[in-house]
């Protein structure tokens, strides 16, 4: 037999009806069609001799038309029973068992023992006490260990846990797949096991809203402020080929505290024109209305850097009544390019440099073996460095680390002579010990 209720099956009794005045509002419902099995009918008179008020298993269901009852004068009261059917017991040792293709019976995954559909969980407990004791203690000991997550009167306390994870996420530069990742789960569940990790798809939504936030916040905050302020911007590409620009303000607080921020960060889809970017520059100035404090924008040399600045002078005074802009040229590109220049005499001798060490840092055999010249000599491995275009010190740089290491080089060339046709000639180590 099986009984089910739909929401909520509560029964309140007085201490002086015994179990067979419960026994006859069963019988009373008879005509009701309402049917009920071994297990629910020993659950519930077991569960009322221990206490005034029961509650049934949540979410049960019942076969026929549904029933109200408000009262009565058995003391029983609050009986609720609705029309949708539930499956059986949810408990988890019914995951060990399977139906037979007929239906009818259901067969034991650990023994194949058989048993009839109708059978209740309390002779399916009987049958792991006496042939599968190892898997009930595990099973019994497991849910003794579960932890109840945080329920609707912590939410303050996890809005507070999720707040931290994703102030972590965003000081740390982390990706927010980093909540799937099954060893961080561990971590924080070790610290915390009522806490449940938020999906990334929650954290990616909960960090664009603290965005927003901020953005309104710092509107506030500059609002107030008479300073002048000064943008610099520049543009890069991502890895993954996508553009954007950069927004920094500088001010100088009344106690002459130089302060910057990132103002924003903008994605380019558009050509980077200069009318573009001005543009695009110019929505920043309009959220946060400081088009009247600007100062001065400072850019790199490239030409449409030109036409960028030309454009956005006219939009702050036709727009802001700004009549105190100006552009500003980049005093570290300007001097990268003297550098190049001046760099170009000793061309030769600094592209036989940046060839021969970028060939020792890409080639795993001869860096090992670097390595161990290092060793031989007893001295701390120092890597050849490479210089890049853009950064005239990096060239520096790598020319003074070719010098530091030319003794373990000088070996490594000896003991291989197929690197000696890239290998620096005196008259290159000459020309960069000038350079």
């Amino acid at each position: 037999m099986e009984f089910d209720a739909e929401d909520v099956f509560s029964v309140h009794a007085s201490e002086e009806h015994d179990l067979a005045v419960l026994a006859s509002k069963f019988a009373q419902h008879e005509s009701e069609e309402i049917t009920a099995d071994d297990e629910s009918i020993e659950m519930f008179i077991e569960e009322q001799s221990n206490s005034r008020t029961t509650t049934l298993p949540s979410q049960p269901s019942v076969v026929g038309s549904s029933l109200s009852i408000s009262s009565c004068d058995t003391g029983v009261v609050g009986v609720t029973v609705g029309t949708k059917k539930r499956h059986k017991s949810a408990s988890v040792l019914w995951k060990y068992f399977s139906d037979s293709e007929d239906g009818m019976h259901r067969y034991c995954s650990l023994c194949r023992a058989r048993y009839s559909k109708n059978t209740g969980i309390s002779t399916i407990k009987g049958h792991f006490e006496i042939h599968h004791k190892e898997h009930l203690d595990a099973i019994t000991d497991q849910a003794g260990h579960a932890t109840e997550p945080y329920g609707s009167n912590d939410k303050q306390k996890v809005e507070n846990l999720s707040k931290l994870l994703i102030e972590w996420i965003i000081s740390d530069q982390q990706p927010f797949c980093i909540v799937d990742n099954k060893r961080f789960c561990a971590l924080v569940t070790a610290f915390d096991g009522r806490y449940q990790m938020p999906t990334r798809q929650t954290i990616a939504k909960k960090v664009t809203q603290l965005y927003e936030i901020e953005k309104v916040n710092i509107k506030g905050i500059l609002s107030a402020l008479n300073s002048k302020m000064a943008i610099t911007t520049d543009l890069w590409t991502a890895c993954t080929n996508q553009s954007y620009m950069s927004v920094t303000l500088h001010w100088i607080e009344n106690d002459w505290q130089l302060r910057r921020i990132l103002l924003d960060l903008v994605p380019m889809h558009e050509r980077h024109t200069g009318i573009n970017l001005k543009e695009t520059l110019m929505e920043s100035i309009r959220f946060f209305d400081i088009g009247k404090n600007i100062l001065s924008v400072t850019t790199d040399n490239a030409g449409n850097m030109d036409t960028f600045a030309r454009a956005l002078r006219v939009a702050l005074q036709d727009e802001f009544g700004n009549k105190e802009f100006a552009r500003v040229r980049c005093a570290a590109h300007i001097l990268n390019l003297m550098v190049n220049q001046g760099l170009s005499k000793a061309s030769m001798s600094i592209t036989k440099a940046r060839r021969f060490a970028s060939h020792i840092k890409n080639s795993q055999r001869q860096f090992e073996e670097l390595k161990k010249i290092f060793k031989m000599k007893e001295k701390p491995f120092l890597v050849p460095q490479s210089d890049v275009p853009t950064r005239w010190n990096s060239t520096y740089l790598m020319i003074v680390r070719l010098q530091e290491i030319r003794e373990m080089m000088d070996i490594l060339v000896a003991s291989n002579p197929s690197l000696k046709t890239m290998y620096l000639e005196e008259d290159d180590w000459k020309q960069l010990g000038v350079s």
